[in-house]
């Protein structure tokens, strides 16, 4: 690693606090969840499992809590730290697929920022690395407006800064980026002259040129804008997002044009009951087929969770809609592909016994859900709590790993950053808590893995009530495991959007503040 180590050398100690067996089938606070309507899969019967309940406190200087699934029970261990991140790891009890989860210190091997003109922010929404070490920038800077802005890197070096601004002069953002040989695509919205939204998709090429640019309106002259954008191994190029409808509210929409702009598909979701329908996050399998989830609106069940699959040429192969216990507020964050086809999904759920509770799910290619498990965190079942994972990875050997947050009565219903590893039949092997010294909220927002088996993780890390740095974490599967926390001393609260990976060379982007009020696009790049 080029970035220079942490000049604090101090060792973390470990405490094992000993061994709390737990009953139930399901250790850990992880059960599968029961009574889910789907869309079509009557076959699919509710799991159930009881739940043991763990019992601890947290470190008073901050650290992190793990609590292992072994075949006699549930291990506690707890990994205080000082003031600052530990230079040198930690020796701990191999995890499942010996992942190391301490982290010795570093400091990002470069940052770069972007500002606007207007002292109003800037800031990065998501990023896509093409190389070891080049990497593009979507997201926006202000100047009389916001526009749309995209930023390529190379070595750490700003190559070009392109910026859109629409005829309106309005607001314009890219909120995701994809690239696929010489292309780059740019997905977001951009304000019309009426005042309403369309959604945006942008072209560009290696040098910055805009190539072609395609706007959607759905006709109803209200706000269409794009979450997620993906390429296929044809080049064709696939968004995704929330498009008004007749009645004023939203249908999720997905929209597949070839690489010369001329449009392939459009497929629009309006679920039964014509309220919001958005979509949040997509992957396209090998095969051309798109997975999209999100979250619909149900007349009597509130938010449920939504998974879909269109095929190559745009088919809608089959939805499965989630409604939790509790008829609640159910919704899909993320997904990954599932080894052997279909895909996990990453959200929360409701549940009338544990409040808001991390949800993962498992679909074959088919349609099929495999499992439904929801997690309430196993320290206590206090309903005003809340869980969420709000992304996931699959770890070499199949295992998946959720990352997210848990919010404890304890601790003023702060949140920590947690993390849960389960096993590809749902059952969890694993939970982890990571907290500063406060009671103060930090959560986890993205996971990617690296080609060496690792997962970097990056988050929040809370310094006071106001202030807040992103956080950065290798958790090696191989290679190194580290750690980092930038900037060294926040004034206000910067965070991360997204993280992009090539290689082992990760890319953190989001936002660092400069004043109350004013922030700029941040890069921090992690190269080996």
């Amino acid at each position: 690693m080029r970035g220079a180590p942490s000049g604090r050398s101090a060792r973390r100690f470990v405490v094992i606090l000993g061994a709390l067996i737990l009953a139930g089938a399901v250790a850990a606070g992880a059960t599968s969840a029961t009574a889910a309507d789907e869309v079509s899969s009557p076959e699919e019967l509710a799991q159930a499992a009881t739940a043991g309940r763990a019992v601890g406190s947290a470190p008073a200087t901050g650290g992190t809590q793990i609590l292992r699934t072994t075949d006699g029970g549930s291990v506690l261990e707890v990994i205080e730290d000082p003031p600052g991140l530990s230079a040198e790891p930690a020796i701990t009890e191999t995890t499942p697929e010996s992942l190391g989860f301490s982290a010795g210190a570093i400091t990002p091997t470069w940052y770069q920022s972007v500002g606007g003109m207007d002292l109003a922010g800037d800031a990065a929404a998501d990023a896509v690395a093409t190389g070891l070490r080049t990497v593009y920038v979507a997201g926006y800077v202000t100047a009389v407006g916001r526009d749309l802005s995209l930023v390529k890197y190379v070595d750490g070096v700003e190559a070009w800064t392109r910026i859109y601004d629409a005829p309106a002069h309005g607001s314009d953002e890219a909120l995701a980026v994809a690239a696929r040989g010489t292309a780059i695509y740019t997905a977001g919205y951009r304000t019309t002259l009426r005042g309403d939204r369309d959604l945006l998709l942008i072209r560009w090429d290696r040098s910055g040129n805009r190539v072609w640019a395609r706007a959607y309106d759905s006709g109803n002259r209200g706000f269409d804008s794009a979450s997620d954008v993906a390429v296929d191994s044809d080049g064709n190029v696939t968004v995704i997002g929330a498009s008004t409808s007749a009645t004023g509210s939203s249908d999720w929409v997905a929209i597949s044009y070839k690489a010369d702009g001329t449009r392939r598909w459009v497929q629009r979701y309006d679920g039964p009951a014509h309220l919001t329908d958005e979509a949040a996050r997509m992957l396209v399998d090998s095969s051309g087929n798109v997975y999209v989830v999100g979250f619909s609106y149900s007349a009597a069940n509130g938010r449920d969770a939504l998974v879909a699959k269109y095929s190559k040429a745009g088919a809608r192969l089959w939805v499965r809609r989630y409604n939790g216990e509790g008829d609640g507020v159910d919704d899909a964050y993320s997904l990954r592909a599932r080894p052997g086809g279909g895909v996990y999904v990453a959200g929360i759920t409701y549940r009338p016994t544990t409040g808001y509770d991390g949800l993962l799910l498992a679909f074959t290619a088919g349609g099929t859900r495999l499992f439904a498990s929801a997690d309430w965190g196993g320290w206590s079942t206090n309903i005003a709590e809340a869980q969420a994972y709000l992304d996931l990875e699959v770890l070499p050997g199949g295992d998946i790993l959720c990352g997210g947050y848990d919010e404890r009565y304890t601790d003023g219903y702060a949140m920590d950053r947690y993390r849960a590893v389960f096993r590809p039949t749902g059952d969890v092997l694993m939970q982890m808590w990571d907290f500063s010294a406060g009671s103060w909220s930090e959560w986890i927002t993205d996971l990617a893995k690296d080609g060496q088996g690792g997962v970097y993780v990056t988050g929040t890390y809370a310094t006071s009530a106001t202030a807040s740095q992103i956080y950065t974490q290798r958790v090696r599967a191989g290679g190194t495991a580290w750690g980092s926390r930038w900037p060294a001393a926040p004034g206000f609260k910067d965070e991360p959007a997204a993280i992009a990976v090539s290689g082992v060379n990760a890319y953190v982007v989001g936002r660092h503040y400069v004043t109350a009020t004013d922030y700029d696009q941040a890069l921090l790049g992690y190269v080996y």
